[in-house]
């Protein structure tokens, strides 16, 4: 599938739901090149741990790789700093 059409489909809350399931914590969703050039695109999902994904996930239709990197700390907010 091409990035311009998978960048849509992570647009979408649906998408998120398929492959995150009951997955609790932060994650980041993303498009990246698929390690098999025939498959073109793939998406890029980032966990604390990586443990349960698939490696492919079927979107309307069409089989997708899921590539899924462990080790995924959500962002932390600013501490503000006031200087006198």
């Amino acid at each position: 599938m091409k990035s311009d059409e998978l960048s849509e489909l992570i647009e979408k809350s649906e998408t998120h739901r398929l492959i995150l399931g009951n997955h609790p914590g932060p994650y980041s969703l993303g498009v990246t090149t698929s390690p098999n050039p025939a498959e073109g695109s793939a998406l890029l999902l980032k966990v604390p741990s990586s443990e349960g994904f698939p490696d492919f996930v079927t979107i309307r239709g069409r089989k997708i790789r899921l590539i899924v990197e462990g080790g995924f700390k959500g962002p932390r907010p600013l501490r503000s700093q006031i200087q006198a």
